[in-house]
C-alpha cells in the first residue's frame, strides 16, 4: 500500500538479529499536540478529509488500521500534510468473512486493568471493545471519535476508569458537540460524527469512501461560504465602480445609427437603472447575509476558542504504574520515581512527590479520583507487563479537569532498557505539557542515573521500603530491610550515586528517630554522604539527608549550615526541601520564612500529614496560643500532649491543673514534654523548689541524642526563669544550641 496520507516503509529487514523498519522522516508535530491548541472547524475537516482519504486506500487493499487515535495522526510541518501512522495493530481482513477478532480481545484485557485509562480504549468501537468480528466501520468509528474530539476538544466517552468508558462506548450515546459545546457547529458535521459513532455498524457509514464523500462535501461548502464572505458585493454582481472610460452606461453598440442610438440609448438608461436597482437590493441583501454569517461566525469562533481553551496544567501527579502480572510492582513504582524526579528539577512544573503517590500502589481508586485527591492538575496514569526479558510499559497522560487524555503510548523493550522508557516518558510529559525549558533545565530532565538492571530493582525496593519508616525501636526491623536493600543496590553498582544518598538518609533517620543511643548509626551516614557527594554532586537528596544530620546533637545542632544544605537541595530539585525549611525556621524563631516555606511544601505535597501537623507545631514553637488553638481544633495530627500547654500559656491554671490530671494516669513513662508541663505548672502557681526539684530528673532521661530532647531543655529553662535564676534558666538551652 502506497499513498500520500499514510507513513512510507522503505525497508523491512533484520541485522545482527534484531529485525528493523525503515520509514520516511517526518518534520512536524502529531494530532494529540496539535489539539493543545485548539482547532477550528475548517481545520478538523482539513485533517480528518486526509485521514479518511488514507483509510480509503487502506481498506481498498483490505487493510483495517484498527488503532486510529490523534497520537497515531502526524500533521508535516512545512504543508499541513496529513500522514497516518503505525500500522502496528493493522490486520488483513478477508471480505465477506466474520471472523472473531482474538487480536483485538487480547489487547483490550491487557491495556484494561482496573483504574488505568488507556488513550487507544476510548477510540475502540463497540465491536472491537466487545471481541466480536473487525472490518473497515471499526476505523470508521476511531475517526469518528477523533474528529468528534477536534472538534469538541474532547472524546465522547469520559469516565474514571477504562472499564467505565468501555461501558459507555457500548451502552451510552455520545453528547452531540452541537448542544454541549457550540451552537455554531454545522448541523451537517453532526450528522456526520452521529452517524460514525452509531453503535450498531450496519447502521454506521458502511465504507470509509462513503464518510470521505460527506467530508469533502461538506468541507467544499463551508469553503464556498466562506468565499462569498470573502468577495465584494460588486465583484460578485457586476457593479463597476464610476469614473472609468468603460462605463456600460455611455458605451453604446456601433452597429447602431444615431437616431437608432438615440431612441436605443433611452430604453438602454431605463434598463441600466432598473437593473441599477435591482443590483443595488441583491447588493444591501448580499451586504446584510455577508453581516449575519460574519456575526454567527465571529460568535461560533469565540464560543470554540472559549471551549478549546484549557486551564493552564500547573501541577503533576504521577501514579506508580499497575502491574498486570502477579506479584510485585517494583518496575512500576521506579519509572514513576524517576519520571517525578526528572520533571521535579526542571523547575517549571509541581509535581506530587513520590511519599504522596506510593500508597495508589495498594489502593484501588481510579487515576482522576486520585488526581482530585492530590489537587493535581494532569495525572500520569499507566501499567507495566513483564514476558521473559521483555517490559511491555503503556503510560497515559490526562487532564484532570475533564478526563481527556493528553498523550499515550506503548513502550515494548527489553528490561535493560527500563532508564530508556524513563528518559521517553520523562520526555513526552515535558513536552506535553509545554514546559519551558532553559539548557540547564533541559540538562536535568536528560539527566540520567546508569545503572545494571539489578541495583535498579533492590534500589526501587529500598524507597519503597524506606517511605513506610517509622519511630523507636519497633520501627528497627522495617528499617533494617530498608538498608538491605539499598546496600545490595550499591553492591551491585558501587557508584550508585542515589542509592548512596538514599542509604545516608535511611541511616540519619536511625539515628535521630530509632536508636538514637547509638552512635555508630551517624557514623555510617556520614560515610555515605561523603560517597554521594563524590559520586553525584547534584542530587539535592544528598543534600537533605546531610541537612537532617546537620541539625542534630550529633552535629551540635549547626541550624547555619544545615539551611545552606536545604537551599542547595531546593535549587537542585525546586520541589524539594520546603517542609524541612519550614521546621527548622520555625525553631530558630524566622517565622516569615518558616510560613513561607510551608505553605510552598502544602502546594507541592497536599496530602502530606507531617505538613499537616507542622501547621500546629508552628505556633506553638513562636507561642501563639490562639493560632495554635485554631489549628488544633481542625481535623488533623496527634499532639494531645499540648492541651496543658495552651492552659499554661493562657495563664489558666486551673484548666492547665485538669488536663494534666486527666492525663496523668494515661502518659507513657517516655511522655517526657508531659511531665515537663508539670514541672512548669508548678512554677507557674510559685512552688519554685518543687519544679526546679523535678527538672533534672526528667532530662536526665532523655537520651542527648534524641530529637525532641530541646523541647524539654526549653521548658526546663522557663522554670528556672520563673524562678528567677536567669544563669540557670540560660544554661539549659546551650545544650541544644
Amino acid at each position: 500500500m502506497n499513498h500520500p496520507n499514510t507513513l512510507t516503509i522503505h525497508e523491512i529487514s533484520e541485522t545482527d538479529g534484531r529485525c528493523f523498519i525503515a520509514t520516511e522522516f517526518i518534520e512536524g508535530h502529531t494530532l494529540r499536540g496539535r489539539l493543545q491548541s485548539g482547532l477550528d472547524i475548517d481545520e478538523a475537516l482539513d485533517i480528518a478529509v486526509q485521514v479518511a482519504s488514507a483509510l480509503v486506500a487502506a481498506h481498498r487493499v483490505n487493510i483495517v488500521h484498527r488503532d486510529i487515535k490523534p497520537e497515531n495522526i502526524m500533521i508535516r510541518g512545512d504543508d499541513g500534510l496529513v500522514k497516518v501512522l503505525d500500522f502496528g495493530l493493522a490486520k488483513v481482513s478477508v471480505p465477506g468473512v466474520v471472523s472473531i477478532d482474538k487480536e483485538a480481545e487480547t489487547r483490550m484485557r491487557a491495556n484494561t486493568a482496573p483504574g488505568i485509562v488507556m488513550g487507544t480504549v476510548a477510540y475502540m468501537s463497540p465491536e472491537q471493545a466487545r471481541g466480536d468480528a473487525v472490518d473497515e466501520r471499526t476505523d470508521i468509528w476511531s475517526l469518528g471519535v477523533v474528529l468528534y474530539e477536534m472538534v469538541a476538544g474532547c472524546t465522547p466517552f469520559v469516565a474514571g476508569t477504562s472499564n467505565e468508558i468501555l461501558s459507555a462506548i457500548l451502552s451510552k450515546e455520545p453528547p452531540p458537540p452541537l448542544a454541549r459545546y457550540s451552537r455554531q457547529v454545522p448541523e451537517r458535521l453532526e450528522e456526520i460524527v452521529e452517524k460514525a459513532l452509531t453503535k450498531n455498524r450496519d447502521e454506521r457509514y458502511q465504507t470509509s469512501k462513503d464518510l470521505l464523500i460527506d467530508l469533502k462535501r461538506l468541507k467544499q461548502s463551508l469553503e464556498l461560504k466562506a468565499g462569498i464572505e470573502r468577495s465584494t458585493p460588486s465583484e460578485q454582481y457586476g457593479v463597476r465602480p464610476s469614473g472609468g472610460q468603460s462605463s456600460d452606461v455611455t458605451s453604446l453598440p456601433k452597429d447602431r445609427t444615431p437616431n437608432t442610438q438615440a431612441a436605443s440609448s433611452a430604453e438602454y438608461i431605463v434598463n441600466q437603472v432598473k437593473s441599477h436597482k435591482r443590483g443595488v437590493m441583491l447588493t444591501f441583501a448580499v451586504l446584510l447575509a455577508a453581516v449575519v454569517i460574519g456575526a454567527i461566525n465571529y460568535g461560533w469562533r469565540l464560543k470554540h476558542t472559549a471551549a478549546a481553551a484549557q486551564p493552564e496544567i500547573k501541577s503533576l501527579a504521577v501514579l506508580p504504574l499497575k502491574s498486570l502480572d502477579a506479584g510485585e510492582n517494583y518496575p512500576g513504582v521506579g519509572i514513576a520515581d524517576a519520571v517525578i524526579r526528572r520533571i521535579s528539577q526542571t523547575g517549571q512544573l509541581t509535581v506530587r512527590p513520590t511519599s504522596a503517590v506510593l500508597k495508589y500502589l495498594k489502593e484501588d481508586t481510579d487515576s482522576l479520583t486520585a488526581a482530585r485527591q492530590l489537587n493535581a492538575d494532569a495525572v500520569l496514569e499507566g501499567s507495566v507487563q513483564r514476558s521473559g526479558d521483555r517490559l511491555r510499559v503503556s503510560v497515559n497522560l490526562l487532564r484532570s479537569s475533564d478526563g481527556a487524555s493528553l498523550w499515550a503510548d506503548n513502550f515494548d523493550m527489553t528490561a535493560s532498557d527500563i532508564f530508556v522508557i524513563e528518559d521517553k516518558v520523562a520526555q513526552q510529559v515535558a513536552s506535553r505539557l509545554q514546559l519551558r525549558l532553559d539548557s540547564a533545565q533541559q540538562a536535568a530532565l536528560n539527566r540520567s542515573y546508569p545503572t545494571s538492571p539489578i541495583a535498579y530493582e533492590s534500589y526501587i525496593k529500598g524507597i519503597f521500603s524506606l517511605d513506610e519508616r517509622g519511630y523507636g525501636e519497633e520501627a528497627m526491623p522495617q528499617m533494617q530491610t530498608t538498608i538491605d536493600f539499598l546496600k545490595k543496590a550499591i553492591e551491585a553498582d558501587p557508584n550508585y550515586a542515589l542509592a548512596h544518598a538514599q542509604l545516608a538518609f535511611g541511616y540519619v533517620w536511625t539515628a535521630l528517630f530509632i536508636e538514637p543511643a547509638d552512635p555508630k548509626w551517624a557514623d555510617l551516614a556520614r560515610e555515605q554522604i561523603k560517597q554521594s557527594q563524590e559520586l553525584g554532586p547534584k542530587l539535592a537528596e544528598t543534600h537533605l539527608a546531610h541537612a537532617m544530620l546537620l541539625w542534630s546533637a550529633y552535629e551540635g545542632y549547626q541550624n547555619d549550615a544545615a539551611i545552606r544544605e536545604l537551599l542547595l537541595a531546593k535549587q537542585l530539585n525546586p520541589n524539594s526541601g520546603h517542609g524541612e525549611l519550614a521546621a527548622l525556621y520555625g525553631h530558630i524563631g524566622l517565622e516569615d520564612q518558616a510560613s513561607r516555606e510551608l505553605q510552598r511544601a502544602l502546594e507541592v505535597d497536599p496530602t502530606s500529614q507531617s505538613l499537616k501537623d507542622l501547621k500546629i507545631i508552628l505556633p506553638y514553637l513562636r507561642g501563639d496560643a490562639d493560632a495554635w488553638f485554631a489549628e488544633r481544633r481542625k481535623p488533623v495530627g496527634g499532639f494531645a500532649y499540648f492541651d496543658p500547654w495552651y492552659y499554661l500559656r493562657k495563664g489558666l491554671l486551673d484548666e492547665a491543673q485538669k488536663a494534666i490530671d486527666e492525663r496523668l494516669p494515661k502518659a507513657p513513662q517516655d511522655a517526657y514534654d508531659f511531665f515537663m508541663r508539670q514541672a512548669l505548672l508548678l512554677a507557674l502557681k510559685g512552688d519554685f523548689r518543687e519544679a526546679e526539684a523535678r527538672v533534672p530528673g526528667i532530662i536526665a532521661k532523655i537520651q542527648l541524642n534524641d530529637f525532641s530532647r530541646h523541647h524539654s531543655t526549653y521548658d526546663a529553662a522557663c522554670v528556672y526563669a520563673l524562678s528567677g535564676k536567669s544563669e540557670e534558666a540560660v544554661k539549659w538551652p546551650k545544650e541544644t544550641a
